[in-house]
């Protein structure tokens, strides 16, 4: 601290400016703790920042050795394919050796197909209700009657709505081309009259049970009148299925991959 005996020392008319000079006094004391200070406050800056690089740094090793040891990444291969509508490799195994590859087609991927009783016009009514449709594997008689189903758990159910402002065979025809769910309809004439047609997405497991829930007081939902027309299950087959769905048939000389699900 600065003596006290200094200040009182210095009389009033001696003209030294006393303010300024303990300013001065009070400055040079403060300078050298001050500068302590700031060389510390820097060092432990520059410790943060190093520390955050070498943090960074220790990331990206990280990283590296995780590509290095992934099986997708140092041991991954690319493959170059005919274009083909037939085969669409989509992954490549690890595991599968360098060199040329021969694939045959046996069978390409079928869509099941299935067709209703006549109507005299397009305008006729179908009924109203709900149709629900479930995707999955169909097991059918010889008369094209479905004797029992496999539904695939990991597709939702489809809903074909039918009231007073679609109730008509073309309604349907639009609502089940409305839905999203991939399934097609259409309306054909066979000569003795219109006939609605279901067509499902490729394959084995994208085969439809159809159920009905008609509107009404007690309707039956398996007779041969109304929406129940268009059921087609184990407990009834209103519609016929002209064709069953199957997947693709491939052989592959030594090539490890996974198709599309067909």
């Amino acid at each position: 601290m600065i003596d006290n005996n200094i200040i009182q020392s210095i009389g009033a008319g001696s003209g030294i400016d006393t303010n300024n000079l303990v300013k001065q006094l009070t400055s040079i004391e403060k300078a050298a703790p001050q500068n302590r200070i700031d060389k510390t406050r820097d060092l432990t800056e520059s410790k943060i920042s190093d520390f955050g690089k070498l943090k960074s740094a220790l990331s990206t090793l990280k990283d590296a050795t995780k590509t290095l040891t992934d099986p997708e990444g140092l041991f991954s291969k690319t493959a170059s394919f005919t274009e083909s509508d037939a085969l669409v490799p989509v992954e490549l195994g690890t595991d599968v050796q360098t060199g040329s590859y021969t694939f045959e087609v046996n069978a390409i991927a079928k869509s099941q197909s299935l067709s209703s009783t006549s109507f005299a016009s397009i305008t006729d009514t179908v009924g109203e209700g709900t149709l629900t449709i479930r995707l999955g594997s169909v097991t059918t008689d010889v008369n094209g009657a479905m004797t029992a189903f496999s539904a695939d758990v990991e597709e939702d159910a489809i809903e074909i709505v039918i009231d007073s402002s679609n109730n008509s065979l073309s309604g349907l025809r639009d609502a089940i081309n409305n839905s999203d769910s991939g399934i097609q309809a259409s309306i054909v004439n066979d000569g003795s009259g219109y006939k609605l047609q279901i067509k499902a997405a490729s394959g084995a497991a994208n085969e439809l049970e159809i159920t009905v829930a008609e509107s009404g007081g007690t309707p039956t939902n398996e007779d041969a009148n109304g929406l129940s027309r268009f059921a087609f299950n184990t407990t009834v087959s209103q519609l016929t299925e002209n064709q069953g769905g199957a997947r693709r048939l491939v052989n592959a000389e030594r090539f490890g991959y996974n198709q599309r699900k067909q």
